[in-house]
Formats: C-alpha cells, structure tokens, sequence
C-alpha cells in the first residue's frame, strides 16, 4: 500500500521546489555557504541587493493582488473573489508573482543568516 498524502493539493508544484540552489543569490557563482566569498567582501551591498529584491517582490504581489481586486470584486470580510478565468493573464502573472514572493522568503532567510554571521 503506497500512502497518499493527506492534502492533494500538498503534491502540485515543480521540482525545483524541493532543492537548495547552490547557486549565490547575489551573482549567481556556485557557494555551498549561501553566498559567495566574493560577495561577502562587502556586507552592506548584499544587504542592499537582496533587501531590494524582497521589497521588490513583495511589491509586484500586493500590486498585482489589487488588479485582481478591482476586476473580481470585494467581499465583506476583506477577501477578494477569485478569477474564475483560466484565460486572464493577471492570474497567470499573480501565480508567478506568487512563486517569486517564495523565492524571496528564501532570500530573506539567507540574508538572515548572512547578517547573523556578522
């Protein structure tokens, strides 16, 4: 007997999701350490540059979320209704924007224990 998952929807995604980049966020040089030796010379421009990527993110996900906001609706409780059309190219770009906000919690957690090991 094989066990299934107790959430179907825990099994969508891609495969990328399940692997560490080894790859330096900052110039994309391979690091085991999250980010490179290079980079690491100066600390106040990674803190910048991956500050700003996070900002970055976060915005296009809030501005995007309001898109679909004024297109779909407002409900009372402050949710807004979801796209019912799979043709709507603000769904595909909220679902993008989506994942990149993931990318950037990741980022957020590297520049965490960047400025940690300060």
């Amino acid at each position: 007997v094989i066990p299934c998952p107790e959430d179907p929807s825990s099994r969508k995604g891609t495969i990328g999701q399940y692997f560490t980049s080894m790859h330096c966020p900052i110039c994309e040089n391979l690091t085991n350490d999250g980010i490179c030796k290079e980079c690491r010379k100066s600390p106040h421009q990674v803190a910048l540059t991956l500050s700003s990527r996070i900002h970055q993110a976060e915005r296009k996900y809030v501005n995007i979320c309001q898109l679909c906001q004024n297109c779909c609706g407002n409900l009372d409780n402050g949710h807004y209704l979801e796209c019912m059309s799979l043709d709507c190219p603000v769904l595909y770009s909220r679902q993008t924007s989506l994942y990149q906000l993931k990318v950037a919690e990741s980022i957020q957690t590297t520049l965490n224990k960047f400025i940690q090991k300060l």
